[in-house]
């Protein structure tokens, strides 16, 4: 379930960038693929600072449980 996030990769005359390196889970998986980046827009999710000193957003988020729409929670129509 998502809704504050996008998926962008860069297209330059017509072709793709790509990647043979990526941290999927955390995990390093080195195979080519098609270079995408995800932009978080916010949406509540809070950002912290992990135990080994890293910049991490979200699944953390500041009121959603998980939303007022999600899950049938949110007013009745």
């Amino acid at each position: 379930m998502g809704g504050t996030s996008t998926d962008v990769s860069l297209v330059a005359a017509l072709q793709p960038l790509f990647t043979s390196s990526r941290l999927v889970a955390d995990y390093p998986v080195k195979t080519q693929m098609v270079d995408v980046h995800v932009i978080g827009a916010g949406g509540g999710s809070i950002a912290r600072i992990d135990d080994a000193g890293a910049l991490k957003v979200g699944p953390q988020s500041a009121g959603a449980v998980p939303g007022p729409i999600a899950y049938d929670r949110g007013a009745r129509r």
